[in-house]
């Protein structure tokens, strides 16, 4: 009776986690883009680590939309590039339209082959929602200061310094206002500079709400 019950329990526990991991899985979508695709997006030139304009060709691999023209309702933009560290991209997306909100955080990661030049591209994507709610998590953005930011040329003791060379990004669109908000070597002063630290609770409340995972650390 023992022994039976207790094959019983475990093939309800293994059920339970092969579910559980179904639907974690389920929530992330993974696209590889292989070498053929980059020449295509490339017009056929390799995107290597030497070229002086690296990140801006990364940036054109992930076909990331923009959203400096007039934009239709209101998106929050949070960037997150690291050019030769780990070569990747993180971004979180907030997007409202009407009475709709949507999230979504998606990393791009790049793989050189031995000349340091761009060979493959993993894209993985996920959507959330707020364990708050949409509505307590935009008072909680608004109480943060997520529309008084400054950029960094205009924080007192931002000084542009030898660093890690990642850069945080920021970007606020709407159908009237575009704002841009670049924090170069952020690293160096998110536990520094009172305007820098209320980004880094920013990006720590995103990450908390949604179970994202942008690195500011």
């Amino acid at each position: 009776m023992k022994t039976t019950f207790r094959k019983v329990l475990f093939l309800f526990l293994l059920l339970n986690f092969v579910t559980s991991c179904n639907k974690q899985s389920a929530k992330k979508k993974v696209t590889i883009i292989g070498s053929e695709q980059i020449k295509k997006i490339s017009a056929g030139k390799d995107i290597c680590q030497s070229d002086s304009n690296y990140v801006s060709e990364l940036i054109t691999l992930t076909g990331i939309r923009s959203i400096k023209k007039r934009f239709d309702g209101k998106i929050y933009r949070f960037w997150e590039i690291q050019p030769r560290i780990s070569d990747g991209i993180e971004i979180i997306e907030i997007e409202n339209k009407g009475s709709k909100w949507r999230a979504a955080y998606t990393q791009f990661k790049f793989y050189n082959d031995k000349t340091l030049c761009v060979n493959s591209v993993v894209k993985e994507e996920s959507v959330g929602i707020p364990k708050s709610g949409w509505k307590e998590l935009i008072n909680k953005l608004d109480k943060l200061g997520i529309n008084k930011l400054k950029k960094y040329n205009k924080i007192p003791g931002y000084v542009l310094d030898s660093g890690d060379g990642d850069q945080l990004t920021i970007e606020i669109a709407s159908d009237s206002v575009y704002q841009y908000y670049p924090y170069p070597f952020f690293r160096n002063y998110y536990n520094k500079l009172e305007d820098v630290i209320a980004v880094k609770e920013i990006i720590e409340l995103l990450n908390e709400e949604f179970g994202f995972n942008l690195k500011i650390k």
